[in-house]
């Protein structure tokens, strides 16, 4: 990746952790069963239940699996955009948040919507659900007007933060897609996409302090062996930014708390 975009990834990446505190490491997969993919999430014929519940039940899910679960984020049947509110997080500060980015809604929250005769579809739900979310969070954390390409680099660089870029990455033409959707021509090919969202993966989990080798061992069954091998040279590219990855190391160390249990957010 180029240097230039690089930074430009770890600038985002340094607002996140700035407005939500650290970044959320992806769940680590068990040795002892087949690794997880986003591509296992679809309804299948054979699952009864109403197309209703069976959305809300893996949209409540994803959204505990992205730190959003008390994020006033609801879904409505229809094949239409997402409508994106912004100043709708959550009014409680993150725990080693530096500043206060949370905004007292006057709106009643953000509406996902989806195409139920698409759930069928492997990915299809999770991909969708994943994104909007993760384009909520970002936007909710205020910022400058973007271009299409920008909100799309944005977004991706969200979910990577919340946990999600490695999962995402085997289903990159589906995510391209996906932010294809929400405007009126494709704002990144497939090798952007895939490029964002490795740089990204491995950036909050560097930014936890993760070895690269750790990163291999934890993640790199989720990925394809192309893919795995770029992670050791993707980290050398991060680690090439020392200050930078300093200040996220430092934003992201747990924090203790004062003697009375109580966490306050400093004014940057």
């Amino acid at each position: 990746m180029r240097e230039a975009e690089a930074r430009g990834l770890v600038t985002l990446m340094t607002g996140l952790i700035k407005s939500y505190g650290p970044p959320k490491a992806p769940k680590v997969p068990s040795p002892l069963r087949a690794a997880p993919q986003l591509s296992d999430i679809f309804k299948s014929d054979f699952n009864s239940q109403p197309i209703a519940d069976w959305a809300e039940g893996v949209f409540t899910q994803i959204k505990f699996d992205l730190g959003m679960e008390n994020w006033p984020v609801t879904l409505k049947n229809g094949s239409g955009a997402p409508t994106s509110h912004r100043n709708i997080a959550p009014k409680s500060p993150a725990q080693y948040s530096l500043i206060q980015p949370y905004y007292e809604s006057r709106a009643p929250g953000a509406t996902m919507e989806f195409d139920p005769e698409r759930c069928h579809i492997p990915g299809y739900f999770a991909v969708a659900s994943i994104l909007t979310l993760s384009e909520i969070k970002w936007r909710a954390s205020g910022g400058a007007k973007l271009t299409s390409a920008q909100e799309a680099i944005m977004t991706l660089t969200s979910a990577a933060y919340s946990g999600q870029g490695f999962l995402l990455l085997p289903l990159k033409r589906r995510v391209r897609n996906h932010l294809a959707s929400q405007t009126s021509h494709s704002p990144l090919n497939k090798a952007k996409v895939q490029n964002t969202l490795l740089f990204t993966a491995c950036l909050g989990l560097r930014a936890l302090n993760r070895s690269p080798e750790q990163i291999i061992a934890a993640y790199g069954c989720l990925v394809s062996p192309k893919v795995r091998q770029k992670i050791r040279l993707t980290c050398q590219q991060i680690d090439g930014f020392e200050a930078e990855l300093d200040l996220l190391q430092k934003l992201s160390a747990p924090r203790r708390q004062s003697p009375l249990g109580m966490r306050h957010a400093n004014v940057a």
